[in-house]
């Protein structure tokens, strides 16, 4: 968990990049992760940014575009399809004080 919170804004790092930072086989990871979690490794990266871009919108401290980017998004646009698969609004909304991402969604 520290690893993946230290490389949030990092859009290149990935499961097997944790895998090689902390010693373990890809394999191993995989399983490990899964046990502890029941999710893959990458549903866990993916989890953890979001979670933080949520923080980041609540507490308006960028734009949209700037959230996306610092938790390690590629595209904007991508991170704000991905943000409402998740939690069932949009970023947007959220700046706006529209909604409350549903954590549970």
């Amino acid at each position: 968990m520290e690893s993946v919170n230290q490389h949030l804004a990092d859009t290149g790092y990935s499961a097997d990049w944790l895998a090689d930072e902390i010693g373990l086989s890809r394999r191993q990871l995989d399983r490990r992760v899964q046990e502890v979690s029941g999710k893959t490794p990458a549903d866990l990266i993916r989890e953890m940014r979001l979670e933080r871009a949520s923080q980041l919108l609540r507490a308006h401290v960028g734009t949209v575009s700037e959230i996306a980017y610092s938790v390690g998004f590629k595209s904007p646009a991508h991170f704000s399809r991905v943000f409402r698969q998740a939690y069932g609004v949009s970023p947007s909304e959220v700046v706006d004080g529209e909604s409350e991402p549903d954590m549970h969604a």
